[in-house]
């Protein structure tokens, strides 16, 4: 506990020197409303916060300048009822901002347009999905993209869109001779995407262990959509998706031969993270854990790390964290390899991988479990919130939510992002837990609503309504 009250001190006086507030402006939000929070830059830098009510309740809008002033704040409506689901959004050449949302059916779509006054139109249009089923959607390069499979095939499908306009490209995975094996779980799209533990990671977000433990995963890149599986022991399942036309490739990153090795081979977890062109790969039972990082060209094992319950993990640069909502009062520091283990073999698995200037900040552990909370986590159906690598509720929002409200156990380690040798030094932590830590400092912090993180210019921005000074607030940092 002393090595964690020293933690806590020494991250206390970074927050003091690290951030400021960039705006603070009145506006009200009705406290009884639950909300979405979404951020989109626009072509003139103008940054336009989103808040949509659930159901077909107002949206309400700011709209600051560069500089974080103020320039719009107003509450739209939608016309038309029965379009619950906000999906994404799009900015077009126009500069217009475009929502997407889906009816209980999803076949019908809303596209909320608003301009640079924050004034809306709306356009309804029909998608024609007859025997589809919406995976999800996403958002590259101010495009939206719609993902969907048709169901008993192996045909993935996606929707780009331009305004009330979009094209659609079809991905038939039959072609590939993985997919003759009928048990192919990347294949049995009903089985794949069934699973309802979809995450979507983006390089502009930090993954979070509470996150990452999902066995599907879906990296949206500029160029390609790549979509990973653990869902079997001892080898991920890739799909990469070309954005450009409708090639794909299907590939298979078994485990080498430690898991061959491994001394239990019950109750074996495994689980994965895509880092640029490599993957990290994790394995661990009650009795041990290793770790591979791979080349995704050639599968070509890279680095191992390993540990057993009579082992110290000496590749480690921070304690062994049992957490209950990062760096919490209830966290609690491991001493040793075997209370980690047992505590790991309960839960779920999951690695997370961080670029660190030099170095790459690697950690691993699991979730044990979940403490109650109104906000949505990854482990739950995502079909109710807009993706996209610029600030968007999913990919922010939930990161930061999935830190406040999971119980984790986890290590970091500090790797230099060259070689994987373990580098010395402080380990650092993510704006998530940053943020988390700042909110300890002020007992009012703890009433705020309406939070919201996004990237902006390489800063990170964290904005919160205090329903007592009718306030929205940005912190930048």
């Amino acid at each position: 506990m002393k090595k964690l009250t020293l933690l806590l001190c020494f991250l206390l006086t970074i927050i003091s020197f690290g951030q400021d507030t960039i705006a603070s402006d009145s506006t009200y939000f009705n406290p009884d409303f639950d909300v979405k929070p979404m951020a989109v830059t626009d072509h003139n830098n103008n940054i336009f916060l989103f808040f949509l009510r659930n159901g077909d309740g107002p949206t309400v809008v700011l709209k600051y300048d560069k500089d974080y002033n103020l320039l719009v704040k107003k509450i739209i409506t939608r016309k038309n009822y029965g379009y619950s689901k906000i999906r994404g959004y799009g900015l077009d050449e126009a500069n217009k901002i475009h929502l997407y949302f889906t009816n209980s059916t999803s076949k019908n779509l809303l596209i909320q347009s608003l301009d640079e006054n924050g004034d809306s139109s709306e356009t309804k249009i029909t998608l024609d999905i007859e025997g589809e089923k919406i995976i999800d959607g996403f958002t590259i390069n101010n495009i939206f993209h719609l993902l969907a499979y048709t169901k008993g095939t192996s045909e993935i499908n996606r929707y780009s869109f331009n305004g009330a306009n979009y094209e659609k490209t079809i991905y038939n995975l039959f072609k590939n001779e993985l997919c003759n094996n009928a048990e192919n779980s990347v294949c049995n799209l009903k089985h794949l995407f069934n699973k309802r533990e979809i995450q979507f990671i983006s390089d502009e977000v930090p993954a979070t262990i509470s996150q990452t433990e999902n066995k599907l995963k879906i990296y949206p890149t500029t160029d390609k959509i790549q979509i990973t599986s653990d869902y079997s022991v001892g080898t991920t399942q890739l799909i990469t998706l070309s954005l450009s036309d409708n090639t794909f490739e299907l590939s298979s990153y078994p485990y080498p031969n430690g898991y061959n090795n491994f001394k239990i081979k019950t109750r074996i977890k495994s689980n994965s993270f895509l880092y640029k062109d490599f993957i990290f790969q994790i394995l661990a039972s009650k009795k041990q854990c290793i770790l591979f990082i791979k080349s995704l060209s050639n599968n070509t094992v890279l680095k191992t790390y390993s540990f057993t319950e009579e082992e110290n993990i000496n590749f480690k640069n921070s304690e062994i964290y049992q957490d209950n909502g990062s760096f919490s009062v209830n966290t609690k520091v491991l001493t040793d390899s075997k209370k980690f283990l047992n505590l790991l073999s309960k839960g779920s698995i999951a690695i997370t991988v961080e670029e660190k200037g030099n170095n790459i900040l690697m950690v691993f552990g699991g979730v044990t479990a979940e403490r109650s909370s109104s906000m949505p986590m990854m482990g739950m159906p995502i079909m109710n919130f807009p993706i996209g690598n610029f600030g968007s509720f999913n990919l922010f929002m939930n990161a930061f939510f999935t830190v406040e409200n999971s119980m984790t156990t986890y290590t970091r380690s500090l790797l230099n992002k060259d070689t994987f040798e373990q580098e010395k030094g402080f380990a650092g932590i993510n704006i998530f837990e940053l943020i988390h830590v700042y909110k300890t400092q002020d007992v009012k912090l703890k009433k705020v609503i309406r939070e919201n993180i996004f990237k902006n210019n390489g800063d990170y921005i964290y904005g919160y309504y205090n329903p007592e000074s009718s306030k929205y607030t940005l912190l930048r940092f």
